[in-house]
């Protein structure tokens, strides 16, 4: 971990971005892939939920197609095909995940020699768990004519119904789905949370949520914690 500076990979090994994606539009999985490489481990080094002490957690994320022929499949999971004993499916989820692993090994090296759990998960995966079209995992198509403002407000027209998440005018990502959430509560409670809080406003007890040692769980720590008043 001392090793690994904190910071994000992207590994382009081309210039052809659009020949990427185009051969996930064709089925085809290219030979060398485009990665995104994070380590949270370094981020948070004393938290021991992201890797269990003395291990480093990483994630390798790439572009693949989610065609279900590539995938040894017919209809899919959400129409209820079952894939995990698929050996097709099996043989592609390996193959890519090595390939993930080798590259990943040209960035941090020595990375193949020290793996003492793998898991991956892919388009199918995506699908099955989330039912989202196509396996993806950043909401509606990222297109210009359903993008910012083109998006689903949190507010619907079905009364008590809002929205929030990748989908929606906030977008995908970790702060686009922050901000989403902000965003949705501001709706239901009538109010702009977002100016409130760069106004400097807390929500919740601090003195309740300070930190208290290796076993302190911060999900458990603020359930049920009473909003500051007014």
């Amino acid at each position: 971990r001392d090793k690994i500076p904190n910071t994000n990979f992207w590994v382009y090994t081309s210039f052809d971005i659009e020949g990427r994606y185009q051969d996930c539009y064709e089925g085809r999985v290219p030979d060398e892939l485009l990665m995104f490489i994070t380590v949270g481990s370094v981020k948070d080094p004393d938290t021991e939920e992201i890797a269990p002490k003395g291990c480093t957690s990483i994630e390798i994320m790439t572009l693949v197609p989610a065609d279900y022929e590539l995938w040894g499949l017919e209809e899919g999971p959400t129409a209820g095909e079952k894939y995990h004993r698929n050996e097709r499916y099996q043989e592609v989820k390996q193959r890519i995940t090595e390939a993930l692993i080798d590259g990943a090994d040209k960035v941090i090296p020595g990375l193949k020699e020290h793996i003492v759990w793998k898991e991956a998960a892919t388009p199918i995966s995506q699908e099955h768990f989330t039912s989202s079209t196509g396996g993806t995992s950043y909401g509606l198509e990222i297109a210009t004519d359903q993008f910012g403002p083109s998006r689903p407000p949190p507010k619907t027209e079905i009364e008590g119904l809002f929205l929030a998440g990748a989908s929606t005018v906030f977008a995908h990502g970790i702060a686009g789905v922050m901000r989403g959430g902000v965003g949705c509560a501001s709706e239901i409670l009538g109010r702009n949370l977002t100016r409130e809080v760069g106004e400097g406003r807390v929500f919740g007890d601090p003195s309740k949520l300070t930190g208290g040692g290796p076993d302190w769980d911060p999900w458990e720590a603020s359930r049920g914690v009473v909003p500051a008043k007014d």
